[in-house]
C-alpha cells in the first residue's frame, strides 16, 4: 500500500514522529480491544449477577460457556465495526443475533451465535 489515510510511504522513515504516533495508535486500539474483552466481561456479569442468580432454570440445557464466547466476540466485533466506521453492520449483528434467540434448541441457537459473531 502506498499511501495510507493520505500519508505516503516515502514520507514516514524510522524516528519520524508520524512512525511514532502510527506505533502509538496501533497501542492505543489493542488496548482498546484488550479492555474491551476481558474487564468489559466482567464488569458486566457483576452487573448482571442479580439476575442470573434469580432466573434459576437448567444451566445444563446450554453450551459451556457460550455466552461468555458470544459476549467477548460481539464486544470484540462491535468495536472493529466503530473503528471501521461500519455502523450499519452493528445492526446486521444485533438483528441476526434477535433471530436466532428464538430457535427452539438453545445449544443450537448459542453453537450459531457463536459462529455469526
Amino acid at each position: 500500500m502506498d499511501c495510507y489515510l493520505g500519508v505516503h510511504k516515502r514520507d514516514v522513515y524510522p524516528g519520524s514522529p508520524l512512525a511514532a504516533s502510527c506505533r502509538t495508535r496501533v497501542i492505543d486500539i489493542a488496548c482498546c480491544y484488550v479492555v474491551i474483552i476481558w474487564p468489559c466481561g466482567i464488569i458486566i456479569g457483576k452487573f448482571t449477577e442479580l439476575w442470573h442468580n434469580d432466573k434459576g432454570g437448567n444451566e445444563d440445557a446450554g453450551l459451556l460457556n457460550a455466552g461468555l464466547w458470544i459476549g467477548r466476540l460481539e464486544r470484540f466485533l462491535i468495536l472493529t465495526f466503530v473503528l471501521l466506521d461500519q455502523y450499519q453492520a452493528i445492526g446486521l449483528l444485533v438483528a441476526a443475533k434477535s433471530i436466532f434467540r428464538f430457535t427452539t434448541d438453545r445449544k443450537v441457537s448459542e453453537y450459531i451465535l457463536i459462529g455469526l459473531s
